[in-house]
């Protein structure tokens, strides 16, 4: 089972299981939290062990630019000095922009945002991020937004972070959860994501075709392509079949096309209901080379 917090106590400090790691305390303050204090980065983290593979997700909202905008977000790979990848939510004119970051040695870098449907200021949005070896996953509001890959941060526990103009309102934040600790694995996470690597070479070479890949009840499939430069063309298929026989063929399910946004990376995500499936190659790359394959099970 994952391991989950509704902040539903008394006010004030978090207790057991919380621990501070960067910028200013957090505490409980009608059955949510935030930080207390105007620090421009906070964040905080389960004291628990973790497998370096797990995710945090939490409720939590941008609060109004007129009163010096904060915005939070969860976090996964938290350090004991405040290092992680962490995404944060923000609201942009008339849509929610879901920005993903690493911060290490305290310099934050950019990985990649995602826009997302209508958003308002002051209203708990529900934002995910997880991580499994190099791959770096963000949801929004139960929906994949897309995946990056980064190798600079290993181990370290789930958190939630906030980012503050200054003064006035602080990002609330409530119903976090996570991936159980290392004393509770054993078991799938309900929800929990499973990256299956596809060999490149099978892929890229005739008859351009990957093993046939068991999908064990997913009830969604993302295919990621990765590539060595934005490449000018490029396809890429996943499709379902119904047996492991690769000369039957199978239908379409899913397809990754370059030019790409980012430029070196493809995806998309589909609900499945085949048992089976596998990716082929349909346009070759123009402009660069395929580094990585694979497909996200959820």
């Amino acid at each position: 089972m994952p391991l989950t917090d509704d902040f539903n106590r008394a006010d004030g400090d978090p207790g057991g299981g919380w621990e501070l790691v960067r910028g200013s305390a957090w505490a409980i303050s009608g059955n949510v939290i935030k930080p207390t204090g105007t620090n421009q980065e906070t964040a905080i983290r389960r004291t628990e062990n973790f497998s370096g593979d797990h995710y945090s997700q939490c409720k939590t909202e941008y609060t109004d630019p007129l009163q010096n905008n904060s915005r939070g977000g969860a976090a996964v790979r938290v350090q004991s000095n405040g290092d992680c990848y962490r995404a944060t939510f923000q609201h942009t004119g008339a849509n929610g922009d879901v920005t993903l970051r690493k911060v290490v040695g305290g310099v934050s870098t950019f990985l990649n945002d995602w826009l997302t449907a209508l958003t308002s200021f002051g209203t708990l949005y529900t934002v995910k991020v997880q991580v499994v070896g190099s791959l770096i996953s963000v949801s929004f509001e139960g929906a994949l937004l897309g995946s990056v890959t980064d190798t600079d941060l290993t181990g370290g526990k789930p958190g939630m972070v906030q980012l503050s103009g200054g003064g006035g309102l602080q990002s609330r934040h409530e119903d976090f959860e996570s991936s159980d600790p290392l004393a509770g694995q054993g078991s799938p996470l309900p929800g929990a994501l499973v990256e299956i690597p596809v060999d490149v070479q099978k892929v890229t070479n005739s008859p351009f075709k990957s093993d046939m890949i068991a999908l064990n009840n997913a009830r969604r499939a993302t295919l990621i392509v990765q590539t060595s430069a934005p490449l000018t063309a490029g396809q890429w298929v996943l499709k379902g079949a119904l047996t492991n026989d690769l000369s039957i063929g199978g239908q379409i399910i899913a397809t990754a096309n370059f030019p790409a946004t980012p430029g070196r990376v493809a995806s998309q995500m589909v609900k499945v209901t085949h048992r089976l499936a596998y990716v082929e190659q349909v346009t070759a790359p123009v402009g660069g080379t395929v580094e990585k394959i694979s497909v996200l099970l959820q």
